[in-house]
C-alpha cells in the first residue's frame, strides 16, 4: 500500500491492517520538479520490492501510479474509474486517458461507468467491471440504540411525530446537486408538515446551501449535522433516504442506505440502477426534477409499510450482492487471471536489453549508440524544425549511430486527428499524446537529443522530453537554440534553470548563446547549425539587380516592418526594385497593410515555403534583407551565403558571431531601417564590393558545412552516454573544428 497524502479518513482504518509503514509520494503539481522526484522514488521502490501488481484508485493515483509502473515496468497495472461524467474537466479527461494507455486493465465500479469509459475512446477489452463491496458491519447499529438519545446527540429534535429525510454526500462539488434536494424537501414539507431533513457531509458549498435553505423557507426544518463517523447511527434514526446527484459512478451511498434497510430515492444516474431496484427497493427518479423526488418522498413518509418492506429487500440485495466478499473475490479473480497472462517480471539486468548503453564488454563498445531527436517535425515550418530534419537525415548515413525521431508535434491518429484544428484543444491533445510517446520509446535509447526554445516552447518540448529520460535515467542533450535565452533564463529563472540542470550535455548553434548560457552558471558547448551547401544554387550576381528577399517568419521577434521600411526609401531610389517575402506568421495581415500604406511596388508575399523549394526562392533574389530584433544563428543567413546573396542584417543575437561587416556580409543596428537601404543601396552602387562580400561568406559556408560539424554531433553523443569508441576516433579527428 502506498498513498500521495498520508492523512484522510482511511488512514486509520489502513493503520488497524498493520501491514507496516506506507510510503507517501506527496505533489504539488503534475508539472513541476517534484513529481520528477517523486516518480522516480516511486518507480525505484516498485522495482526493489518487486510488485507484481499495481492497482490505482481515482484520477491523481491513477495518472501518477500509471506512469510510475509503465517505468518500473510492473507486469500488471491495474487503473480505476469510480464516476461517469460531471467530475473532471477535459484536460483532467484527457491526462487520464493517457494513464489508461499505460495501464493492463481499467476497473469500472459500474456498468454505466464502463459505458462511460468507452464512449471516451477506452477499449473495451481493457475494461473490467467490479462492483463497490460494502462491510455490512459497518451499517449495522447497536442493539441497545434509543431513538432519542441517538437524534439528540446528532443535535436532531427528539420525538416519535418526526420522521427524517436524510442525504450522505460531500458539499465540495455541484455535482451532488443538493438544490434539488432543497427544492423537493420545500414541497415534502408542504404534504408532510413533520419531515424534518439531514444533510451530512461538508464542503466549501456549506453556506451557499444554507442560504437556499433559508431563502426556501426550510431554515427550521434542515440540520447541516457536518462528516458523520457514526453512519449506522444516522441511519437508524433515518426514515428514507436520497441520493440527488446529476452524475455518478456507482454511489456508496446507494449500498449504505440500503444495507441499513432504508428505503431510497435517488436519481437515474451513473450506477443507481444497477444497486436499487426501482419500486422493490425504493424509487429512481430523473436528476433535476424536485417535483418527482418530493412525490416519492411522501409516498414513502406516508406508508410506513411499504417503506419498511422496500428497505428489507434492500438489505437483502446488499447482502447478496454487493458485499465485500464478492468484491474481493472479483479482484483477486482480476489478479490472477492478469498475472497467468502476464509476462514474467525481468530482473534488472535483463531489462538492460532496451538500453544499450547498460551493455558490457566488447559489445559495448563495437554497438551504435542510439539516439532519439526530440524536435518539431516540418509541420511546424522554422529553423528548429529545418535543422532537425537535416541533422536526422545525416545521421542516419552514419554508421557509429543508430538514430530515430520524435517530434513535439505529432500527429493524432484516425479521427482524434480533428480535435488538433481547435485551438487550445490542439494544444492539450497534442501534448498528451506527445507525453504518452515519450513513455513509450524514450527507453529504447541511450541518448535523448532534445531541441529547445524558450518561454513556454520550453515547457511544452524539451521538458517533457527531459522529464521522461531522467525517469529512465537516460542521457540528455539539450539542443538550446533560442535568441530569447536571456531573457527566458532572467525571467523563468526559478523554473528554466533548475530543469536545465536536470540534462547531461548543453549544446548551441552559437558562442553567443554559449556566452548567455555562462552569465546563469550554465556550460554549454557551441556546435554550429549546418547547411547543405550543394542543395543551394551559388553565383555571381553580376551585374547585381535590385531583387531583395526577405525570409523570416512573419512574427513580431523578427520585425520584417524594418525590411518594408527599408525597401520603401530603397524603391524611392530605384523604382524598379522588387521584394520577396516568403514566411507566415501573426503579423502578415498587418505586414501586408503596411506596405500598402507605404505605397510599395513590387512587393510579393509569397507565403510558407517548404525547405526543398526554397533555393529557388534564394536563386531568384540577388541581395538578402534580414532585420531582426532576436535571433540567435539564423540558417536563413547560411543559405543565403551558399546561394552567393550578399546579406544586409541587423546585429540582433548570435548574428555577429556569423556576420563580419563589410567583410561577410552587411551588418546595422536593429530596428535601423535607414541605415539598411543605406547599405543595401551601397552594394548596388559598388558591385565590386557586393561580389566580394559574396565571395568570401560562401568560403565562409564551410564551417557550416555537413562535414564540419559530423564529428563533433557523434563526439557529443559518446561522451554524454559515457562510451569511447575507436569507430569514431577518426571522424572526430578528420572533422573537428573549433567555433
Amino acid at each position: 500500500m502506498a498513498c500521495l497524502d498520508l492523512s484522510g479518513v482511511l488512514l486509520n482504518e489502513a493503520q488497524r491492517l498493520e501491514i507496516g509503514e506506507i510510503p507517501e509520494y506527496k505533489l504539488t503539481s503534475f508539472y513541476d520538479r517534484k513529481m520528477v522526484t517523486e516518480l522516480r522514488r516511486f518507480a525505484a521502490f516498485l522495482r526493489s520490492e518487486g510488485i507484481d501488481v499495481l492497482h490505482t484508485h481515482d484520477f491523481y493515483t491513477n495518472v501518477f501510479g500509471m506512469m510510475a509502473g509503465a517505468i518500473a515496468r510492473v507486469p500488471v497495472r491495474v487503473a480505476s474509474r469510480r464516476e461517469t461524467t460531471g467530475w473532471r474537466t477535459q484536460k483532467q479527461k484527457l491526462v487520464e486517458r493517457m494513464a489508461y494507455r499505460l495501464a493492463h486493465r481499467v476497473v469500472a465500479n459500474a456498468g454505466a461507468v464502463r459505458d462511460q469509459l468507452v464512449k471516451e475512446g477506452v477499449s473495451s477489452e481493457k475494461i473490467v467491471t467490479v462492483y463497490n463491496g460494502l462491510d455490512m458491519a459497518r451499517i449495522k447499529p447497536t442493539a441497545d440504540l434509543k431513538r432519542d438519545e441517538t437524534l439528540a446527540s446528532f443535535g436532531l429534535p427528539c420525538g416519535d411525530e418526526f420522521q427524517f429525510v436524510t442525504i450522505v454526500a460531500n458539499l465540495r462539488h455541484p455535482v451532488k446537486d443538493h438544490p434539488t434536494f432543497f427544492r423537493a424537501a420545500a414541497l415534502v414539507r408542504a404534504a408532510r408538515p413533520c419531515a424534518r431533513f439531514i444533510i451530512a457531509g461538508e464542503g466549501e458549498l456549506t453556506d451557499s446551501m444554507r442560504a437556499l435553505a433559508k431563502e426556501l423557507g426550510l431554515e427550521r426544518e434542515t440540520f447541516f449535522i457536518g462528516r458523520v463517523e457514526r453512519v449506522a447511527e444516522l441511519l437508524a434514526v433515518s426514515d428514507v433516504c436520497v441520493l440527488s446527484s446529476k452524475a455518478e459512478g456507482f454511489s456508496n451511498s446507494i449500498l449504505e442506505y440500503m444495507a441499513a434497510a432504508r428505503p431510497v430515492v435517488v436519481t437515474d444516474v451513473g450506477g443507481a440502477r444497477e444497486a436499487a431496484i426501482d419500486q422493490e427497493s425504493g424509487f429512481i427518479v430523473p436528476p433535476c426534477d424536485p417535483p418527482a423526488m418530493a412525490s416519492r418522498i411522501v409516498e414513502l413518509l406516508s406508508q410506513p409499510e411499504l417503506a419498511r418492506a422496500m428497505g428489507e429487500r434492500g438489505r437483502e440485495r446488499v447482502e447478496q450482492e454487493f458485499s465485500c466478499r464478492a468484491q474481493l473475490e472479483r479482484t483477486e479473480n482480476l489478479y490472477k487471471v492478469m498475472l497467468e497472462d502476464s509476462p514474467p517480471r525481468r530482473s534488472e539486468h535483463k531489462m538492460a536489453d532496451d538500453a544499450p548503453s547498460a551493455r558490457g564488454g566488447a559489445e559495448k563498445n563495437s554497438s551504435p549508440l542510439r539516439v532519439l531527436i526530440v524536435a518539431p517535425s516540418l509541420d511546424i515550418l522554422g529553423g528548429q524544425a529545418v535543422q532537425a530534419a537535416r541533422l536526422l537525415a545525416r545521421l542516419r548515413e552514419e554508421a557509429t549511430v543508430e538514430v530515430s525521431f520524435l517530434p513535439v508535434n505529432p500527429r493524432l491518429p484516425g479521427v482524434l486527428r480533428r480535435l488538433q484544428s481547435f485551438k487550445y484543444v490542439r494544444t492539450v491533445v497534442t501534448s498528451l499524446f506527445y507525453w504518452a510517446q515519450l513513455l513509450a520509446r524514450v527507453r529504447k535509447y541511450d541518448v535523448i537529443h532534445a531541441f529547445s526554445a524558450s518561454y513556454t516552447s520550453f515547457v511544452l518540448a524539451p521538458t517533457p522530453a527531459i522529464v521522461v529520460a531522467k525517469l529512465y535515467r537516460k542521457k540528455v542533450i539539450l539542443n538550446y537554440r533560442s535568441g530569447e535565452a536571456e531573457d527566458h533564463l532572467r525571467r523563468w529563472r526559478r523554473t528554466a534553470i533548475p530543469t536545465i540542470r536536470l540534462v547531461d550535455r548543453i549544446a548551441v548553434p552559437s558562442g553567443y548563446l554559449v556566452d548567455i548560457f555562462r552569465k546563469f552558471g550554465l556550460s554549454a558547448q557551441s556546435i554550429f547549425n549546418f547547411v547543405e551547401t550543394d542543395k543551394f544554387k551559388f553565383r555571381n550576381r553580376s551585374p547585381l539587380r535590385p531583387v531583395f528577399l526577405s525570409n523570416r517568419n512573419l512574427e513580431p521577434m523578427y520585425n520584417v516592418a524594418c525590411v518594408l521600411r527599408a525597401f520603401a526609401i530603397i524603391q524611392s531610389r530605384v523604382p524598379d526594385a522588387r521584394l520577396i517575402v516568403a514566411g507566415d506568421g501573426s503579423q502578415q495581415g498587418a505586414l501586408k497593410q503596411l506596405a500598402s500604406e507605404l505605397r510599395l511596388r513590387g512587393v510579393e508575399f509569397v507565403g510558407r515555403t517548404a525547405p526543398e523549394k526554397i533555393e529557388r526562392l534564394y536563386d531568384e533574389a540577388d541581395i538578402y534583407l534580414n532585420s531582426p530584433d532576436i535571433d540567435n544563428m539564423p540558417g536563413s543567413i547560411l543559405e543565403a551565403f551558399a546561394s552567393g546573396l550578399p546579406v544586409v542584417t541587423t546585429d540582433a543575437g548570435g548574428i555577429p558571431y556569423i556576420v563580419t561587416d563589410r567583410v561577410t556580409g552587411m551588418m546595422v543596428e536593429r530596428n535601423d531601417h535607414v541605415a539598411m537601404a543605406e547599405r543595401a543601396l551601397m552594394l548596388l552602387n559598388d558591385q565590386v564590393l557586393a561580389l566580394e562580400i559574396a565571395s568570401r561568406a560562401r568560403e565562409e559556408c564551410k564551417k557550416y558545412e555537413w562535414g564540419a560539424v559530423k564529428g563533433r554531433w557523434i563526439s557529443l553523443y559518446y561522451e554524454t552516454a559515457g562510451r569511447q569508441s575507436h569507430e569514431i576516433a577518426g571522424i572526430v579527428s578528420a572533422s573537428a573544428t573549433t567555433n
